[in-house]
C-alpha cells in the first residue's frame, strides 16, 4: 500500500494521540518495516540448525540461544537494513514536512529543501556546501557499518 495513501489516517492518529510535532511518529514509522522482517526471517532460516541444537544440549536457553548465537551472526543483517532503513528515513520529505510543524525540530531534507528554496539560483556555491555537508552523516555511518556487510559472506562456523 502506499504511504501516499496511508499519510491522511496516520496524520489523524497520531494528532489524536497529541505525537504531532515530535519525533515519535517517524520512530514508530520506521520501526514497521515489512521488508526487514521478512529478510531477517530469511537470514535466521538460513543459520544451521546444527548451532541451535548443539547450544540447546548444552543447556541454553532459547533466550540465550537468541542472543549469544543468533544476534552475533545476524550483525550483518542488522548494518543492512539500519543503512536501508535510515537512507529511507533520510531521504523522506513529505511525511516530516506534514508532521513537524516547528522549524527548529525540521529534518535536514526539509531544511536542505527550505534553503535551497531560499536561494537565488545564480549561487550554487552554498546550496553544494549545504548538499555535502547533509551527506556527511550518512558517509560516516556507513564507514562503521561496512565491515558487517562484508561479513555477511560467511554466515557461521560450522561444515555442512
Amino acid at each position: 500500500i502506499p504511504f501516499e495513501s496511508r499519510m491522511v489516517p496516520l496524520y489523524l492518529q497520531y494528532k489524536s494521540w497529541g505525537m504531532l510535532d515530535t519525533y515519535a511518529p517517524l520512530l514508530l514509522g520506521a520501526c514497521a518495516y515489512v521488508y526487514g522482517i521478512f529478510f531477517s526471517k530469511q537470514n535466521i532460516e538460513a543459520i544451521p540448525d546444527s548451532l541451535r541444537e548443539s547450544a540447546y544440549i548444552d543447556g541454553a536457553s532459547e533466550w540465550r540461544i537468541f542472543f549469544q548465537i543468533i544476534m552475533p551472526l545476524s550483525k550483518p543483517l542488522i548494518a543492512t537494513l539500519s543503512i536501508l532503513q535510515i537512507l529511507s528515513n533520510w531521504n523522506s520529505y513529505l511525511w516530516p514536512l506534514v508532521i513537524i510543524r516547528s522549524s527548529e525540530k525540521q529534518l535536514i531534507s526539509v531544511g536542505v529543501s527550505i534553503f535551497n528554496a531560499q536561494q537565488d539560483a545564480i549561487y550554487y556555491g552554498p546550496r553544494m556546501a549545504v548538499a555535502v555537508i547533509s551527506a556527511i552523516p550518512l558517509s560516516i555511518m556507513f564507514l562503521f557499518l561496512q565491515k558487517y556487510i562484508v561479513q555477511s559472506v560467511a554466515v557461521s562456523g560450522i561444515k555442512q
